[in-house]
């Protein structure tokens, strides 16, 4: 019986002294952390976010224009915008990396969303009103839907890398009067002091 637990109790003994030995070891520290921690890592996160947002700021923006907050990840910005006669209209602002398939897609894309067809290739130039800033280039559309009507723009800087898009659905009668205000919004990319190029 004796013999049974010698060998027993010398292993117990001899995993006691590794388990001791170990709480000794200077590689072994410990750390508090403060209570809340873990807001600072998302407002870390949020402030990043934030600056490269910023960075993405390019325009000019018109006068009367305000901007309110945004509720989808995917937009840039959100103003509303006051017209005669009528409740203020949204416009949304995003940003892409790339051309996001090419300014036909992204016209077809709209069109589909307004119930209509898509355009030919070769009618795309003929529904294009194309303009330039310095370092960038782009185009302004107006799609008559079944559903309403869409101004949009698309902007894309000269090196190709980055695409933004200006859009607003209303009604016919205040498209018409929001054409030139929402074309001169986005011709004005690139015009902000110190817009990468």
């Amino acid at each position: 019986m004796r013999s049974r637990r010698s060998p027993l109790l010398l292993a117990s003994l001899l995993l006691m002294g590794v388990v001791l030995s170990s709480c000794h070891d200077e590689r072994i520290t410990t750390q508090q952390v403060p209570k809340g921690s873990e807001t600072i890592v998302a407002e870390v996160e949020d402030s990043a976010s934030a600056t490269a947002s910023e960075a993405l700021r390019i325009w000019r923006l018109p006068e009367g224009w305000s901007e309110v907050p945004t509720r989808s990840a995917m937009r840039l910005a959100t103003f509303m915008v006051a017209v005669p006669d009528g409740a203020p209209v949204e416009v949304a602002v995003t940003s892409f990396p790339g051309d996001v398939g090419g300014d036909l897609a992204n016209v077809n894309r709209w069109r589909e969303q307004l119930g209509l067809k898509p355009l030919a290739p070769e009618k795309l130039e003929e529904a294009l009103d194309r303009f330039s800033s310095p370092g960038y280039a782009g185009y302004f559309v107006r799609l008559d839907g079944t559903t309403g009507t869409m101004l949009a723009a698309g902007i894309r800087d000269m090196k190709g890398s980055r695409s933004w898009f200006v859009r607003v659905v209303t009604t016919p009668a205040t498209a018409t009067a929001l054409q030139n205000p929402i074309r001169a919004f986005a011709a004005s990319f690139g015009a902000v002091s110190g817009a990468a190029q």
